[in-house]
């Protein structure tokens, strides 16, 4: 319900091409700053705890599944056709495991900093971070992925406000019971 008229107020808001640029030219040099667009083979360390072994073992398992993973791709491998047969991040595995645009350190500094200095296009070495090992590919933001981004943010906030007033205009009362 609220997502859809709020949608439909976005479109009005920001229907035409002007608009829509206004809205990226005041927003997206910091979102550019503060994000990346990355896709990634994750192998999770901390879903792998459960079966009893020592964190070390298991962060060592990982670490040589993760070298095998990037040999398989210096060797001519997809990346995609590697992430949906390997990737332990199951929301995005299937999709080549493309993150979208993501804060830098969604994962931590280590994260943060190899996938800055990628060039597009190519892949990392694994990258060791608190929840386990990933190879990462950075591609360029387009303004459509921002736009994105920014719709979302939209639909939450106004569906958010939308609530609380809702909330505040109910006036609900608790009296004790005597």
């Amino acid at each position: 319900g609220f997502d859809r008229f709020f949608g439909a107020q976005w479109e009005k808001e920001f229907k035409d091409e002007a608009a829509r640029k206004a809205l990226l030219e005041k927003e997206a040099p910091a979102m550019r700053e503060n994000c990346l667009k990355v896709s990634h083979i994750f192998f999770n360390v901390l879903q792998a705890l459960n079966n009893g072994a020592s964190k070390a073992k298991i962060r060592e398992q990982l670490r040589l599944e993760a070298q095998k993973a990037w040999a398989r791709l210096e060797k001519g491998e997809s990346f995609e056709k590697l992430a949906a047969e390997l990737s332990q991040d199951y929301a995005n595995k299937e999709h080549g495991g493309a993150l979208g645009v993501v804060p830098k350190m969604i994962f931590g500094r280590s994260f943060g900093e190899e996938s800055e200095k990628l060039p597009y296009g190519k892949y990392s070495k694994p990258v060791e971070s608190p929840w386990g090992f990933h190879i990462i590919v950075k591609s360029p933001i387009e303004d459509s992925d921002l736009l994105k981004l920014l719709k979302e943010e939209y639909l939450a906030t106004k569906s958010e406000e939308a609530r609380q007033k809702a909330l505040d205009e109910a006036k609900i009362e608790f009296k004790k019971a005597k």
